[in-house]
């Protein structure tokens, strides 16, 4: 008789049969019913004469509690893979007698070793050279001495060669002779470690170093922490600084109002100027610029303090230099008034009276008295026209000037410069040239600051070219703006020269002992004028070429009789 053994659960049979149809008869485990116990039963065939047929002998083992242990063995080997991996975490051990060598999966991430045989060779090879004595000596230690082995070193991951910092723990185990430990790849935390210690030290750098007093205060008003700049600024030492409350030093604020301060201070921050009391009593002021910081469980006020007393000192002589300045502007204002009316009025009798007397109408002249009472004239003249100069640019200067813009054709404009200007060119055999484009029409500007933007230009033409020269007017569209160019056949001027144009009282023609008239605010004026407009002047000129200015003004303001300002 052959005997089979067959291991069984509950609830399951497992029959081995030599081609006859049997079945198992007293089998408790055929109904249904649950073994709690391991023992062994026997199992016959229903039938004993089986005609020639041979017995078997079935045995069958309980093996719930086997199972169990197994089911609850896997489980926590589960939690335990589970933990190490979210942990990062490997486990590793190393039998001593046979030398063999076991790593756990996460143990093999760690380290980049793919599948393969563990040996000690392979371990060695791990981590850098340098670290191979220390930890050599950890694990004799910790073998003969009993001492506990926490060692930190590099490793040159097997798999992708990168260096990685491992911190690993072990034990011994004394009655398997066997070294069981953990590995846990601590790059990250080491990289962040070191980013703060260098953070930490550069702003420790920054505020002991800081051109600026910074002081933290807590709650309560107390100094927290000062830098050395700070204690310097109130004459105190470090040690005695740390002592005080800010009330110790402020002279402004009583107690409460800087407890308030304190306390109603948010990441935002507060400005504020204040006075402080230095230890030898003296008093200086300073600007504080302070904001709510948590340092741990902690609510500070961080406050940077700037001494400001050199500040106040040029606040105050700029503060005495404006309301001297503004004291002038006045007296300016009502020489200007005065100048206006007690200077512009006789001026006017006097002109007046010039020439009624030499168009004869109180009697016939000698040519001694018509020629003093011309230059009579033609001084008063000159003189009313340096004051009228003179008024338009304070008013410029002072933003008083006003345009009154309107529109009007520009062709007719240039007509009545021209009716005033050719007098002056026919006195010097001047050849006077005016071409107006059609196209322009009508523009929109002050109507009597572009008549004197064009008579400026067109007298000084006049004024530097020489007998029997030409000048030239010239009007065009260009774009949504109007061109105007007045050119002559003059000396010119040179590059030496250029930068002196559109200055104020600025001549260029002081090298030829005053040849020609004028008060050096002619071009000053046009170029104001020109720029109120919204536009542009600019001048090409060569010594012995003659002259060109050219300006352009906008034609398609939408403005009617309005004022504007210069800025």
């Amino acid at each position: 008789m052959t005997e089979k053994i067959f291991e069984l659960n509950p609830g399951e049979l497992k029959l081995y049969s030599s081609g006859k149809d049997s079945f198992l008869r007293n089998n408790p485990c055929n109904s249904g019913e649950t073994s709690t116990h391991n023992s062994k039963k026997n199992f016959f065939p229903a039938n004993e004469d089986l005609h020639g047929s041979f017995k078997e002998n079935f045995m069958a083992h309980d093996i719930t509690g086997r199972k169990s242990d197994e089911e609850e063995l896997k489980r926590k080997e589960m939690q335990l893979c589970t933990a190490q991996r979210i942990a990062h975490i490997g486990s590793w051990e190393i039998d001593l007698s046979s030398g063999k060598v076991d790593f756990s999966e996460e143990a093999r991430r760690i380290c980049g070793l793919e599948e393969g045989q563990l040996t000690l060779s392979r371990i060695r090879n791990l981590p850098l050279p340098k670290y191979l004595p220390v930890m050599e000596k950890a694990l004799k230690d910790l073998v003969e001495r009993n001492l506990p082995c926490d060692v930190q070193f590099e490793i040159i991951r097997e798999n992708d060669s990168s260096i990685r910092i491992i911190h690993s723990m072990a034990e011994y185990d004394v009655r398997r002779n066997v070294v069981i430990g953990t590995v846990q790849d601590i790059t990250e935390k080491k990289q962040s470690e070191e980013t703060l210690v260098k953070e930490a030290r550069l702003w420790r750098v920054v505020i002991e170093h800081s051109r600026n007093g910074i002081v933290i205060l807590d709650q309560n008003g107390k100094v927290f922490k000062s830098n050395p700049k700070y204690a310097e600024m109130l004459g105190y030492s470090l040690e005695e600084i740390h002592t005080l409350h800010m009330w110790d030093w402020d002279v402004n604020y009583t107690r409460e109002q800087m407890l308030q301060l304190v306390r109603m201070g948010d990441s935002k921050g507060i400005l504020h100027e204040t006075r402080h009391r230095r230890k030898d009593g003296t008093v200086f002021d300073v600007e504080i610029n302070s904001n709510s910081v948590m340092f741990g469980n902690q609510n500070l006020v961080f406050c940077i303090c700037r001494d400001i007393t050199e500040r106040k000192k040029a606040e105050e002589e700029l503060l005495n230099l404006k309301m001297a300045a503004e004291a002038a502007n006045k007296c300016k204002d009502e020489f200007l008034a005065a100048m206006s009316h007690d200077l512009r009025t006789p001026l006017n009798s006097i002109i007046g009276f010039s020439d009624i007397l030499l168009e004869g109408m109180f009697g016939s002249l000698n040519e001694k008295q018509t020629s003093y009472i011309n230059n009579i004239s033609k001084g008063g003249k000159h003189l009313l026209n340096l004051i009228n100069n003179i008024l338009d640019l304070s008013k410029i200067e002072a933003g008083k000037m006003e345009l009154d813009c309107e529109p009007f054709y520009l062709s007719q404009a240039i007509d009545e410069i021209k009716a005033a200007i050719e007098p002056l060119a026919i006195k010097k055999n001047i050849h006077l040239d005016v071409k107006v484009d059609s196209q322009p029409g009508m523009v929109c500007a002050d109507k009597t600051r572009f008549k004197q933007i064009l008579y400026n230009l067109t007298s000084n033409a006049i004024k530097f070219t020489p007998e029997k020269g030409s000048v030239a007017i010239e009007a065009w569209n260009s774009g949504s703006s109007v061109q105007i160019r007045v050119s002559d056949t003059g000396a010119g001027i040179s590059e030496a020269d250029m930068s002196k144009l559109f200055q104020p009282f600025k001549q260029l023609n002081s090298h030829h002992k005053r040849e020609y008239e004028g008060t050096g605010l002619g071009l000053v004026l046009v170029k104001n004028f020109v720029e109120m407009h919204g536009g542009t002047i600019w001048v090409k000129s060569k010594p012995g070429e003659g002259s060109t200015f050219v300006f352009t003004i906008p034609s398609d303001q939408k403005y009617n009789k309005r004022s504007l300002i210069k800025n």
